[in-house]
């Protein structure tokens, strides 16, 4: 009888967080595009800001560039530091932050393609483009599929092109602690910000890419529980 009685709670309880889910997605996207982005999103980047710089840096950004989840464009900042970009082209599902990145861009001196949704989106309407980059900085935590987004990544960059990423990943078992509040909270944090605490990000673009330059890292000062991250570089062979 207890038994039946704990798996109908469970049961119960996993059909009311879909439901939420469901119900809450358009407000979880206000939300966070028009209240919760220009908050902490610029703030955020300011804490990032050298991590950025040293990466792009390393990565040599040029000619044909692609951002999944470009926000509002904080990351245009960045790339007008390199000439040799000849076009930008900046994906952003979420439509109140895609209002925003409209405004950004018109300031913009580097040619940039504006595109709002998702990356199997954008490919559907425009085809299978070939990229020499394609940048990625705290979005891959939030895609519906992480192998799959990983895998049109890999198909639309050049012959040599580079995947750029920063993300924040599941905590590698260098505090157990953290890792048992990251699966305990990850239902309930993935239905109330559409972010997953719990991927294992740096082992899927090892699966994808074969190889790649991948360095962890702890970020300071980003709360307790994100702050395992990883940043690097996934080359096509």
């Amino acid at each position: 009888m207890a038994v039946h009685l704990i798996l109908s709670s469970i049961i119960l309880a996993l059909l009311l967080m879909v439901a939420l889910t469901l119900i809450f997605t358009p407000v979880r996207d206000f939300l966070f595009g028009a209240i919760v982005w220009p908050l902490l999103g610029h703030r955020m980047d300011k804490n990032l800001r050298k991590i950025k710089d040293t990466l792009f840096k390393r990565a040599r950004l040029r000619g044909h560039v692609l951002e999944i989840g470009a926000g509002d464009g904080v990351n245009l900042a960045y790339f007008a530091q390199f000439p040799e970009i000849t076009q930008v082209v900046l994906i952003e599902p979420n439509v109140h932050l895609f209002k925003k990145l409209q405004k950004t861009v018109a300031n913009s001196k580097t040619p940039v393609f504006l595109f709002q949704g998702t990356l199997s989106e954008y490919i559907d309407m425009h085809g299978q483009q070939r990229f020499d980059f394609v940048v990625s900085t705290l979005v891959m935590c939030s895609v519906d599929s992480l192998q799959r987004n990983l895998d049109l990544v890999k198909k639309i960059l050049a012959p040599k092109g580079s995947f750029v990423f920063i993300e924040h990943v599941m905590d590698n078992g260098s505090d157990s602690r953290r890792l048992w509040v990251q699966k305990t909270l990850e239902p309930l944090w993935h239905g109330m910000s559409g972010c997953h605490l719990t991927r294992n990000t740096a082992h899927a673009i090892l699966t994808q890419f074969g190889t790649a330059d991948i360095e962890p890292f702890e970020h300071g000062p980003a709360p307790w529980l994100v702050r395992p991250h990883i940043r690097g570089i996934a080359v096509v062979a």
